[in-house]
């Protein structure tokens, strides 16, 4: 039996390659109670002690079974005795999809880190792991990113393990006698389950080592997705719109991207960019619907007017629209028509109030009884010395997304609009002897 003996240089030579772990730093060890995260435990705390590593260990129970509490406590127990601090969670209600299930245990494992000031959380996924998801990904019609299946970091997720075959964790367990726990949902009908169980020995019988050849292929479609995402930065480097803090969409948390001249670029540099905007604003990308982005893509180089796009699966709430030359996205409030209400009382929350100060947006009108109140149907508007248009029109001009024009307090007169703030007020009105009148954010 020479698994024990080998798995060590391996790992450390995993640890060296992607720089995973420096020395000095504290870490969280996610721990199931099966042989890939056990293994994991015991190696990085055989080498803890010359790394200078602050260990903490993390048990998440997900409760899909009656049995599986008394297993991650006894797990816990277990650690605890090795003389490591320990976390065990619980869901709060059983998630019996994969994607709920690992969403309630990363949530849980970011909580753990941020209360032990861990810098890294190691993950046990193995090379096995690695080629199922690569597999399940090309099924899904993943791109690079999805086949660059379980990066080796991901942020703050660490995975050492990753040139460690799964039968080799369960020898190296049972050679050190770590109290493995055999979770029965590892081997239940589900698509994960279908492809460790078939797919994968269908494929060792046809190429004999296609398990690790997958899980290779997966790591050179994760270094190509490495240079993608560089060249993506610089690509949103140079279309990223910071809104001003005096506008409409500040405080929204809307991204905003500049799609002039659109269609001169290739579609595949629209496409990374288009997918580098998005992880800018949602903080992490996961692979993303290459229907979506087509659909990104067709709105940034279509009409100014059209539809805001719904994504509910990777937006959430959020919806997409084109404003002018801008493609923004951002939890929008719900358009509200509110007023007409006397010029210095109180607006609606979310709309910026009118009052009295130097600002970008600001007027002096001539003394009059003026009211304040959103747009309506229909609504036209002239500044001084420029042509009647659509209220629309000048909104857009001013790169204000539809979903946000209701937060646009307009000054007017009976049915007049006589002031649009970041336009000139309309003839006749403006005084410069008057007072100041502007937009307080």
């Amino acid at each position: 039996m020479t698994h024990s003996l080998d798995l060590l240089p391996r790992v450390r030579t995993t640890l060296d390659r992607y720089h995973l772990l420096p020395r000095d730093a504290t870490i969280l060890v996610a721990v199931s109670g099966g042989a890939d995260s056990l293994s994991l435990l015991h190696l990085l705390g055989r080498l803890a002690p010359e790394f200078g590593w602050r260990l903490t260990v993390a048990v998440f129970d997900h409760g899909q079974r009656p049995e599986s509490a008394a297993e991650a406590a006894a797990t816990a127990a277990w650690a605890e005795q090795q003389g490591w601090p320990v976390r065990l969670g619980r869901a709060d209600a059983p998630c019996h999809d994969e994607a709920g299930a690992r969403d309630q245990r990363h949530a849980f494992l970011r909580r753990c880190a941020d209360e032990v000031g861990a810098e890294h959380i190691t993950l046990g996924h193995s090379a096995d792991d690695r080629a199922e998801t690569l597999l399940l990904n090309l099924l899904r019609g993943a791109g690079t990113r999805g086949l660059g299946a379980m990066p080796a970091r991901s942020g703050r997720l660490a995975r050492p393990l990753l040139d460690c075959a799964r039968a080799e964790l369960a020898a190296y367990a049972a050679a050190h006698a770590l109290p493995v726990v055999n979770d029965p949902t590892n081997q239940d009908g589900n698509l994960r389950a279908r492809v460790r169980a078939q797919v994968l020995p269908l494929l060792e019988t046809l190429r004999p080592g296609a398990r690790q050849a997958v899980a290779r292929a997966a790591g050179v479609c994760d270094l190509d997705r490495q240079a993608l995402d560089n060249y993506g930065q610089l690509l949103l480097d140079g279309r990223r719109i910071v809104p001003e803090p005096a506008s409409f969409i500040a405080g929204l948390g809307a991204a905003v991207l500049d799609v002039s001249g659109w269609s001169a670029m290739a579609q595949p540099e629209r496409h990374l960019l288009l997918r580098a905007w998005l992880g800018s604003w949602r903080g992490t990308l996961a692979e993303v619907d290459a229907v979506l982005v087509e659909s990104l893509d067709t709105l940034a180089g279509g009409r100014a007017d059209a539809r805001p796009l719904t994504w509910p699966r990777v937006l959430g709430a959020a919806t997409a629209t084109r404003c002018g030359s801008r493609l923004a996205v951002a939890h929008w409030p719900a358009p509200t028509p509110w007023g007409p209400v006397e010029l210095g009382a109180a607006l609606p929350a979310g709309v910026p109030r009118l009052g009295c100060g130097p600002g970008e947006l600001c007027a002096c009108l001539r003394a009059g009884r003026y009211t304040v109140r959103s747009r309506r149907p229909g609504d036209h508007y002239q500044p001084a010395g420029r042509p009647r248009k659509p209220l629309g029109d000048w909104l857009a001009e001013q790169g204000v997304p539809a979903p946000a024009r209701d937060r646009v307090p307009l000054v007017v007169l009976g049915d007049q609009i006589v002031w649009l703030p970041g336009q000139q007020p309309a003839e006749g009105f403006a005084d410069p002897d008057g007072p100041l009148l502007g937009v307080v954010f």
